[in-house]
């Protein structure tokens, strides 16, 4: 078996991210705490599996806009993109619509039914992410798996830098300002898309909650037997129900309400 592991600035958040995704029903790694030499951090078993090749969204992005050299490159910079992969080819806002695009081009559009399923989960994944104010929503943090049964989202990985107090989401739905507000974000989305994704995001919306996060905390205590620091907890617990209640004013203002369990 292989494993990886990863140093740590916020284990906790990983942990309890993580496992919140595991229990909405996600396909996501499992992390445990460890230490390599002396640096503290989180080790996970590899997902990748024997014959299967993986591939980042940002080197599907970038075949996509190298070989289309008329794209306006110019559409929603976002320098962040460029620091993060640290390829100046991508300084260009990721966005649902670039990636669609993007996949149809480097797959073919033979297989559109397997590009509609991974675009469906990709738009899953954007409301987890938002819901629980991930703010590294990034192509190097979604991969496609390749075998000979077709392509797929790979497993989830690196929510760390979840709960933040001021999300900012790093996937988009459009060319606007990439630093909008992950919220305004996400009525856009509505607004532009199929009114089948406003059911996906009641349904997550409705598992995402408090008692889905106190479940989470208390099954990531049991496996590394020991206590959260109840200042940790509470400060989890905060921010998900402020980013619930402003997703939740956010889109009311727009006539989209949500319902309740």
């Amino acid at each position: 078996d292989v494993y990886y592991f990863k140093p740590a600035h916020f284990p906790t958040k990983e942990l309890v991210a993580s496992q919140m995704a595991k229990d909405a029903g996600f396909d996501a790694v499992t992390y445990d705490l460890a230490r390599f030499n002396d640096t503290y951090g989180l080790i996970s078993k590899s997902y990748r599996k024997n014959g299967a090749t993986y591939i980042t969204m940002t080197e599907i992005l970038n075949k996509y806009f190298k070989d289309n050299p008329d794209i306006n490159y110019e559409m929603g910079l976002n320098e962040n993109w460029s620091k993060a992969t640290k390829n100046p080819a991508i300084k260009f806002m990721t966005n649902l619509m670039t990636y669609w695009q993007a996949l149809e081009y480097y797959f073919g559009n033979e297989r559109q039914a397997q590009i509609k399923n991974i675009m469906d989960e990709l738009v899953r994944r954007y409301f987890f992410n938002i819901i629980i104010g991930n703010y590294d929503n990034n192509s190097q943090n979604h991969e496609i798996e390749v075998s000979e049964n077709g392509i797929k989202m790979a497993t989830m990985f690196d929510n760390e830098l979840s709960f933040a107090p001021r999300a900012e989401v790093g996937l988009s739905t459009d060319y606007s300002d990439s630093n909008d507000k992950f919220y305004e974000s996400l009525v856009y989305f509505f607004t532009v898309s199929s009114s089948e994704y406003i059911e996906v995001f009641q349904e997550l919306f409705s598992k995402i909650d408090l008692d889905l996060l106190e479940g989470a905390i208390n099954k990531v205590e049991m496996q590394i037997e020991a206590t959260l620091p109840d200042n940790q907890k509470e400060t989890l617990k905060t921010r998900l129900a402020d980013t619930r209640k402003v997703i939740k004013v956010a889109l009311r203002e727009n006539g989209i309400f949500i319902k309740r369990k």
